[in-house]
């Protein structure tokens, strides 16, 4: 434990208006410690604009670390420098993109696979190639925001608010063995994912948004029927 430290992430910007982002590194100990003097906080920035986000991700093989943003209708996915500058603003690259309402992610231990988490699934994607392998359900929460893995037996999960139980969901067998690692396999966790280049926000092939699957689109049609429904039913009365 001595010696120990772990990411803070100020990364969240519900309106995409903060200029950057800071992630403090502070230590960490068995019992008190009051590291306010031995923290080193670097700045981000994003290369295509300011971003909401949630997940902070460190790669268990490289310490590299990896930023999610949260978008309705998917998420952009973004590395930071190999070497960050506690003095400099260090700039993140898009590298991909993943599932909208993205509140949570972590990488499996060998670096080779990542979960990501919105309000109801969970969605495991390669790394680096960040092509989507499994999905999974999630147990229903009053505002599920935190996941992380549980070796390769599935992952834990958890909700907003004090006291609020943690969920263990194992994977399902197929999950467990796309995600488990194999002798003599050929994918190098340490290599870097290629540039995405120029990704439209308003592009849904591009950003991998499946609008029978989002249950946010079905919110969102749901919210518009009841208000013309009521519409309707006010309009009758009138007459």
């Amino acid at each position: 434990m001595r010696g120990s430290r772990v990411w803070v992430a100020d990364i969240g910007d519900n309106n995409a208006v903060r200029s950057s982002v800071q992630v403090p590194r502070v230590p960490v100990a068995r019992g008190d410690l009051d590291a306010r003097g031995d923290v080193t906080t670097y700045t981000l920035v994003y290369a295509d604009g300011a971003r909401d986000a949630e997940s902070l991700l460190v790669h268990p093989v490289t310490g590299r670390l990896v930023v999610m943003s949260k978008g309705l209708l998917g998420g952009y996915v973004y590395t930071a420098p190999e070497r960050l500058d506690a003095g400099a603003e260090n700039e993140l690259e898009p590298v991909g993109t993943t599932i909208g309402i993205a509140t949570d992610a972590a990488f499996l231990p060998d670096g080779r696979h990542l979960v990501v988490r919105d309000y109801s699934r969970a969605v495991v994607y390669t790394w680096p190639g960040l092509e989507q392998v499994a999905r999974v359900d999630l147990p229903e929460q009053d505002q599920g925001e935190g996941i992380a893995v549980d070796g390769y037996r599935g992952v834990l999960v958890s909700s907003e608010g004090a006291g609020s139980p943690v969920w263990e969901v194992p994977w399902p067998a197929d999950v467990r063995r796309e995600v488990r690692p194999e002798r003599g396999a050929t994918t190098d966790p340490t290599a870097s994912p290629e540039p995405a280049g120029s990704l439209l926000d308003d592009d849904p092939e591009a950003i991998g948004w499946d609008p029978l699957t989002s249950p946010w689109v079905w919110l969102v049609l749901g919210g518009t029927a009841a208000v013309v429904a009521l519409s309707v039913a006010t309009g009758r009365r009138r007459r």
